[in-house]
């Protein structure tokens, strides 16, 4: 009976840290019972069939050891996976980091009670509790902060860090295996292993933190770019704009003038044609008025008067009511964006163009814009892809206003023409 409560205790205790420590790592795509019973299920199953392995007696305790770590590690990896919210290489790297921790917290002690308690199996037992308690608590003062920065300045790519977790795992896990095959009756020399690589694997985190807080200001650097130009454009539409006012202003007294000459004169024939040949021009020069909101007239006006001016097909419809739940920054962040992308894509298109429509219908505004692209454009989870350095910012930050206020964004390419589509309550 005492050797089953000394598997229990030693299981139990394992893979109730284990769980915890998961529970806290876990960013559950369910609600939040979820995650507290789905951790402390697979702690029960776990413990009761770890202990039923080994009451059956193995005759080579190493491997059954490294057997029931990998089963386990992989029912665990299984669970996290299911229950965690986000791109497959985010939650692989996060488990990683786990991992890593694990093997070298588990190895470590295992080690340091068989120089400092070899005949103790309950102290051995204690010791590793100990440290895993440790790290429960280290990750419930901490684990969200890393979290919340690694999200901010990853910004999606997380591939290159899952694969760089996988590195740093490998040498860990051989250790335990290299413990198993040579150092099993030697674990002084183990926990000197042990210990260098627990401090290579500390500096190795700390230096891909700082990596990742660089890019972090590089890609602030890049949005805040971004958004400059994204204001420029606004100040040049806006600038555009008063400066036709203005000189149509100031035209208008010599218009006044004129018709007032023809008039004393009493020719009216002369008045009516002069008086045509003015609404003609004004209607060659009009300032173009697509919509009721200020923000989205002024960015499509200049876009309109770009396509003029290199001789694109442009075609705008819009209906955009001035009066909406986002600001006239968010706004902009949108439309100037897009805009902005298909333009671009436009200057390399065999046939560019751009045809703009904009409605709203039962609280939902409806953007659906069409541009000229060239070759085949590479998608990845639903976003165009671009070789363009720093490129592809735009799009995140319109999905980030849209999400927001819970709207959609669409692309799809046919044929030589790129389509954008954007849902958004107002």
């Amino acid at each position: 009976m005492s050797v089953f409560w000394l598997e229990f205790g030693r299981y139990f205790s394992l893979f109730a840290c284990q769980s915890m420590i998961f529970y806290i790592m876990t960013d559950c795509r369910f609600p939040r019972r979820v995650n507290r019973w789905a951790w402390a299920l697979l702690c029960g199953v776990s413990t009761f069939l770890s202990i039923g392995v080994t009451l059956l007696g193995w005759d080579n305790i190493g491997w059954m050891y490294i057997g029931l770590s990998t089963a386990t590690m992989i029912a665990y990896i299984a669970c996290y996976v299911y229950l965690s919210r986000g791109p497959w290489q985010k939650k692989l790297f996060f488990f990683s980091i786990y991992a890593t921790i694990y093997y070298l917290v588990q190895q470590m002690t295992y080690a340091a009670s068989l120089i400092l308690f070899p005949s103790s199996p309950w102290a051995s037992l204690t010791l590793r509790t100990a440290f895993f308690c440790l790290v429960v608590l280290l990750m419930r003062w901490r684990w969200r902060q890393v979290m919340d920065v690694l999200e901010a300045n990853i910004a999606g790519d997380w591939g290159i860090f899952a694969s760089f977790g996988l590195a740093v795992n490998v040498p860990v896990y051989a250790a335990m295996v290299a413990w198993v095959v040579l150092l099993q009756d030697n674990p002084v020399p183990w926990l000197a292993v042990l210990a260098t690589e627990m401090t290579l694997v500390v500096v190795e985190y700390a230096a891909l933190m700082r990596i990742v807080i660089l890019m972090g200001q590089q890609q602030n650097a890049r949005a805040e770019e971004a958004r400059r130009k994204l204001l420029e454009n606004q100040m040049e539409a806006e600038r555009t704009y008063v400066e036709q006012a203005r000189a149509h202003r100031h035209d208008m007294r010599h218009y006044i003038t004129a018709l007032g000459g023809y008039l004393e004169q009493g020719n009216l024939d002369g008045a009516r044609k002069y008086l045509a040949e003015h609404q003609a021009r004004l209607d060659r020069e009009r300032l173009a008025v697509y919509c009721e909101n200020t923000v989205a007239n002024a960015l499509l006006r200049l876009y309109q008067n770009r396509c003029q001016m290199e001789g694109v097909p442009c075609e705008i419809q819009a209906v955009i009511p001035e009066q909406m739940a986002l600001s006239g920054l968010e706004l902009s962040t949108i439309l100037g964006n897009v805009l902005e992308n298909a333009w671009e894509a436009n200057s390399r298109a065999r046939a560019p163009k751009l045809t703009v429509r904009a409605y709203h219908n039962n609280g939902m505004l409806l953007i659906e814009m069409e541009n000229g692209v060239s070759g085949e454009v590479q998608f990845f989870e639903g976003m165009p892809q671009t070789k363009k350095k720093g490129g592809g910012l735009g799009l995140k930050n319109v999905v980030q206003v849209l999400e927001k206020y819970g709207g959609m964004l669409q692309c799809t390419q046919r044929g030589d023409i790129f389509c954008t589509q954007i849902i958004l309550p107002i």
